[in-house]
């Protein structure tokens, strides 16, 4: 009994031995730490053993960007004269859509300057049916439209400020009739009746009626009349409406008036010739084919005779050749019915001539060698020339009159001889050019007369090309060159065959312009990108 009552339980000790640990513990190890007695931060080596050897990264192939536009690249290519570098002349921008009857666009339209100081001028017309024409002088312009195997002509003034918009159709074709009266109200028996300057034509019956077979609808169909003793007249007819069943009647035509003239004498060369324009002849539905009067050639004895002329207009005639100056100046009459009204003129060789040589690399004389001098600021040549022209007044298509542009083939030694006394002060000085078939062309700024100029004609080198590249792209899309007005064929993305010079480079894609390049040298194989 005694022995038990003594006896003490020992888990007390272990339990006050383990709290004091715990202190211990909390005191060494995780203690309150204070600003003045800051615990050194002791480095952890790193395990190299766990560090990978190599690290294989993996990137998504990037996005290209695509190459703007749609449809096909069309490339413009126009051949830049050896010689001095010189500025394009001032003009203005045309531009719109080509459109079927549905008012829905019409691609690769091919749309040609007719006549005119843009003679040949070439555009087509891309996805959407959209087209542009740039650097047109203000004024009026023929123009042809040519898709697939329908042909139509359209007239367009041109604004002389901003860019001047115009939306052209070519419908399905349709027959239409027109009924013509003389001046006197009859039916005018004879009269030829063309459409769209030329691709549809008809005489009109005793009844003054002409049927027109397959004539494109459009809103401004250009419709010419020619009829003896009666003015050469020229409509705009809207057969956006299908026609009706029974024929359309004109106004009646009025009486023509005729001119006869005579060049008393001239300086040798070419004949001269003859232009006249209407004083004051407003935009309308009915003008006159007054290009049928300009750059008329006289007759081997200076004489000529101007018929179908609107009799109760005041026109301006002039006489040109590229080597002398007429006198007088201008002469303005009212063109005679019956009796013509009768003009006079004698061109004699004046001073501020040019006088010079186109010769070949060898320096030989190159005979038949094409050589023109043009004035650089022609829309300031034609308003000082015309003044219905200067006054805005004139619907008549630009005139080609002798201080705008003069043209002569060299002789048998390569020689030729301009004058320019009759080039209006203000209106800017001139640009000589050289040309012949197998050699490049050559050009130089004129200022003053000059009696000892030499043009060099390099002949031509064939054995250039260009290829188109996309660095960002595939493939490129179908491309189509014109190479100088004309459509050319190219192997893909390379034009070979080219001549080797300096080139001005357009690049469309649809309505997206891509690239302008306006000095490319192109020698051997070249290379340009599209973008």
């Amino acid at each position: 009994m005694g022995n038990h009552a003594n006896t003490r339980p020992i888990w007390p000790i272990f339990a006050g031995v383990a709290l004091a640990a715990l202190v211990v513990g909390l005191f060494v190890w995780g203690g309150p730490k204070t600003d003045a007695e800051p615990e050194p931060e002791i480095p952890k080596l790193a395990d190299v053993s766990k560090v990978p050897q190599q690290v294989s990264v993996q990137f998504e192939d990037p996005v290209l960007p695509p190459l703007p536009g749609s449809g096909p690249l069309l490339v413009r290519l126009t051949s830049i004269p050896d010689g001095d570098p010189l500025p394009p002349a001032p003009g203005v921008d045309l531009r719109g859509k080509v459109l079927d009857d549905l008012g829905l666009g019409l691609a690769d339209v091919r749309l040609e300057v007719l006549g005119g100081p843009h003679a040949g001028r070439v555009t087509s017309s891309g996805p959407g049916g959209n087209y542009q024409m740039s650097g047109l002088m203000p004024g009026t312009h023929r123009l042809r439209l040519t898709s697939g195997g329908q042909s139509v002509g359209r007239l367009q003034r041109v604004l002389s400020r901003g860019t001047t918009h115009r939306d052209f159709r070519i419908g399905a074709p349709v027959r239409a009739g027109l009924r013509l009266l003389d001046h006197l109200g009859k039916p005018l028996h004879g009269a030829k009746v063309t459409v769209d300057f030329g691709p549809i034509s008809a005489v009109t019956d005793k009844e003054g009626v002409a049927w027109l077979d397959g004539v494109p609808r459009s809103l401004r169909v250009v419709v010419d009349v020619v009829a003896p003793d009666h003015a050469w007249v020229r409509e705009e007819l809207n057969f956006l409406p299908p026609p009706p069943a029974a024929p359309v009647a004109l106004a009646a035509i009025p009486q023509a008036g005729r001119i006869r003239g005579r060049v008393e004498s001239w300086p040798g060369g070419p004949l001269p010739q003859v232009t006249v324009l209407p004083r004051a002849d407003r935009p309308g539905n009915r003008s006159f084919a007054w290009e049928r009067w300009q750059g008329v050639e006289v007759e081997s004895d200076g004489s000529f005779e101007l018929q179908g002329l609107p009799a109760d207009v005041l026109v301006d005639v002039r006489v040109f050749h590229p080597m002398g100056v007429a006198a007088p100046a201008i002469r303005s009459v009212q063109p005679g019915i019956g009796t013509p009204a009768t003009v006079s003129f004698v061109v004699v060789a004046r001073s501020h001539t040019l006088v010079g040589k186109v010769v070949d690399s060898n320096g030989k004389g190159l005979a038949s060698a094409q050589v023109s001098l043009e004035a650089r600021n022609p829309a300031a040549v034609l308003a000082a020339l015309f003044p219905g022209l200067r006054q805005g007044t004139v619907a008549a298509q630009l005139p080609v009159p002798g201080p705008l542009r003069r043209q002569m083939h060299t002789g048998p030694m390569g020689e030729f001889q301009f004058t320019w006394a009759d080039h209006a002060e203000g209106t800017g000085d001139f640009v000589l050019k050289a040309t012949r078939l197998g050699y490049r062309s050559t050009q130089t700024r004129i200022r003053t007369a000059r009696s000892s100029l030499r043009l060099v004609l390099i002949a031509e080198d064939h054995a250039s090309s260009l290829t188109l590249e996309d660095p960002y792209g595939p493939p490129l899309p179908e491309v189509r060159w014109w190479v100088d007005g004309r459509l050319s064929q190219g192997q893909a993305s390379t034009l070979p065959g080219m001549v080797t010079g300096i080139w001005q480079v357009e690049i469309h894609r649809g309505v997206a312009l891509l690239t302008t390049r306006e000095r490319l040298e192109i020698a051997g194989a070249t290379t340009l990108r599209v973008r």
